[in-house]
């Protein structure tokens, strides 16, 4: 850094005209001069660590007797932090470095001229430290860019872009953005709690868990090792019938208040049971012995609430307070010219300027630039090493509101590789300078390609080391996204493909992916004949009671079909189950799996409960709509040897006959059936 004895001073900040002079000493409040030794307190301070309160507390007491009125001087000393201190301890040395830790540490403002007179002229200057000789120019009376000048064989460092940037990313000074710092920093979840938010994920919440089926499946699940959530509309009933242990929410789909967000956080799949209910119009026993045994016929009736507020509005609140959790077979776009965004990101540069270094890049809109002609994202930039930098990067501003991506499995880019080598760095704090969740790609020049990045893949790095006590990943509170360039890898290795000089990357899209293969994340009960009441030709005497009753039951499976639809619209990777006429017989008879709601006959509700569980992890069940009865005879009853119970099913090779896109409906719209 020089010899021992070199002076250094701030000769002007730019400024778009000098302000007026300052009252007491007739100095140009733009030109600040250093001229006297540094303050004992912080030669104290320098000596002894900064551990020793006594010394922190008397350079403190310097710093909180007034309010400074520059602010930019406010705005870098308080808003920008650790960034600032960061270069600060990079490019002036020891007292600086004492300086900026204090600083850092003293959650307190400045104030008074005279106060801020007095710290400048106290702490700008010593000949102990080895500093570099400061300079920032005009170039016209009209703002210019600031240089600061260093010593021989340094390039410029243009303090005036460092400002914008910081600028960018962190906004004007503002006392509310301060309070909302320490509140975040004392309410922030520690490394444990975060590692039981991810234990936490992954719960598969079942609807309906009081019913037939619904009870039938949380046992199932249970037994398989699944987390179980459940949601129903009766605490007192649900503990009773599931146990006091049951992770347990309280709502009623058919009032969409009732669904609290937090009911589903953790939740990644679901099984849903909730049915109108139905009893016989001559009364029930408590238990439904008469509706539940599925042979004999009593004469039914809706009890409660109309199917179309359970079967449709029901389902259609259900879907949109799961959107989030349960995740879209095409991924979720977080950037990109096509389809809705969960917000706009606000792209700027973040270059190697924040410490002392000299590259450029920039975030543009090329549009004609994608593979189709289209518009696309371009990171284009020129990188150097000059100054000990060597990095180019975009960024994000924080988001607004922080993105759940815990549904997905990763990152997906679509770019127009270079050869070289970069970073996709996530952050989950709306820190300025924190750990970044890390991962490298890299590129095939001339040629477009998507880069999948799974979330499992991200380290925590924070200034190109890894953090090894950092809390794991967090994907339901993404707060920024950033592309970098760099000549630096992880933990002192370099980038083997990095070369100075101009670069440009075109990326088209950013998306949240679910990782192949995709297995359903909806799997749902519904009933079969639901589009059988409005097909021309059909016998009706034929048919089952609500197919026969359909208006008198209040268009009970119209109102399933519609409902069913909204499932198939949603996006959500879903199975729809159509079981024929449900008994309380058990599981354990031949099956038969039907396509185009054609068939008739009965079938365990444990069967069913059996079906929904496998269908969870099975990809040959991913958007399938079938039906579903056992080769028993109605007339015949089921039973089976509890000393010889049949085996469980493989039900994969029944999802493996069926074919996408078959819903009956075609019978309706006059459709080809697909092959």
């Amino acid at each position: 850094m020089g010899s021992q004895n070199m002076r250094w001073r701030i000769v002007r900040v730019s400024h778009k005209q000098p302000s007026r002079d300052d009252p007491t000493t007739g100095t140009p409040r733009s030109v600040l001069y250093s001229k006297e030794p540094v303050l004992e307190n912080l030669r104290l301070c320098q000596i002894a660590p900064l551990e020793d309160l006594r010394h922190v507390k008397r350079v403190r007491k310097i710093m909180v007797e007034g309010e400074f009125r520059n602010a930019l001087f406010v705005y870098v000393m308080k808003i920008i932090g650790s960034e600032v201190c960061g270069l600060f301890k990079r490019r002036m040395g020891g007292a600086m470095q004492t300086l900026a830790d204090i600083i850092s540490s003293t959650n307190t403002g400045f104030s008074s001229t005279h106060v801020r007179r007095h710290f400048l002229k106290k702490t700008l200057y010593h000949n102990e430290f080895s500093l570099p000789k400061f300079g920032v120019r005009y170039t016209s009376s009209r703002a210019s860019r600031g240089l600061i000048y260093s010593q021989a064989g340094r390039e410029s460092w243009d303090f005036s872009r460092f400002l914008k940037t910081l600028y960018f990313f962190n906004g004007p000074p503002s006392p509310s953005k301060f309070v909302d710092f320490l509140i975040a920093k004392l309410s922030s979840q520690t490394s444990s709690e975060q590692a039981n938010i991810m234990e936490n994920s992954g719960i598969v919440l079942v609807t309906g868990a009081t019913g037939g089926v619904g009870r039938r499946v949380v046992d199932v699940l249970r037994k398989k090792g699944y987390p179980v959530r459940v949601l129903v509309r009766n605490e007192e009933k649900a503990r009773k019938m599931l146990g006091p242990d049951i992770d347990m929410v309280i709502g009623d789909v058919t009032k969409e208040s009732t669904l609290n967000p937090g009911y589903f956080k953790g939740v990644r799949k679901v099984i849903n049971v909730i049915s109108v209910i139905v009893g016989p119009k001559e009364g029930d026993t408590p238990d439904r012995a008469k509706y539940s045994q599925g042979i004999k016929f009593f004469e039914p009736e809706i009890k409660g609430d109309s199917p179309e507020m359970v079967e449709y509005i029901g389902m259609k609140n259900l879907i949109n307070a799961l959107k989030n959790s349960a995740g879209n077979r095409d991924g979720k776009l977080l950037f990109g010219f096509e389809g809705p965004l969960p917000e706009k990101l606000v792209w700027g540069a973040l270059d190697d300027v924040v410490m002392g270094g000299v590259s450029e890049s920039t975030f543009q809109i090329n549009p004609t630039g994608n593979e189709y002609g289209g518009p696309v994202g371009l990171f284009k930039g020129v990188v150097s090493t000059a100054n000990n930098g060597g990095f180019t990067s975009i960024r994000t501003r924080n988001l607004s509101v922080p993105e759940d991506l815990s549904a997905y499995d990763g990152l997906q880019l679509r770019l127009k590789g270079d050869g070289r080598h970069y970073k996709l760095i996530v952050r989950t704090s709306a820190e300025w300078d924190t750990v970044g969740y890390t991962a490298s790609f890299d590129t095939v020049e001339g040629q477009w390609q998507t880069i999948s990045i799974p979330f499992s893949s991200l380290r925590p790095i924070f200034r190109a080391k890894t953090v090894l006590d950092a809390p794991p990943f967090d994907a339901s509170n993404i707060i920024s996204l950033q592309l970098m360039y760099s000549k630096f890898e992880y933990d002192g290795k370099l980038n083997p493909t990095f070369t100075e000089g101009a670069f440009e990357l075109p990326f088209s899209s950013i998306r949240a992916y679910i990782q192949e293969p995709i297995t359903p994340r909806f799997v749902h009960v519904g009933s079969a004949g639901v589009t059988r009441p409005d097909r021309p030709g059909l016998d009706l005497s034929k048919q089952p009671p609500a197919v026969r009753l359909n208006k008198e039951l209040d268009f009970i499976l119209t109102f399933k079909l519609k409902g069913e639809d909204l499932i198939r619209e949603s996006g959500i990777p879903y199975t729809i189950v159509r079981p024929c006429a449900l008994t309380e017989e058990p599981a354990g008879a031949d099956l038969i799996f039907d396509q185009g709601d054609n068939i008739t006959g009965k079938i365990s509700r444990e069967e069913v409960a059996r079906i929904c569980v496998t269908a969870l992890e099975s990809p040959y069940a991913l958007d399938k709509t079938f039906e579903v009865k056992s080769v028993v005879p109605f007339s015949e009853p089921y039973t089976v040897d509890p000393s010889n119970p049949p085996p469980e099913k493989d039900y994969d090779t029944y999802f493996k006959t069926l074919k996408d896109g078959i819903t009956g409906k075609e019978a309706l719209e006059e459709k080809p059936v697909p092959v």
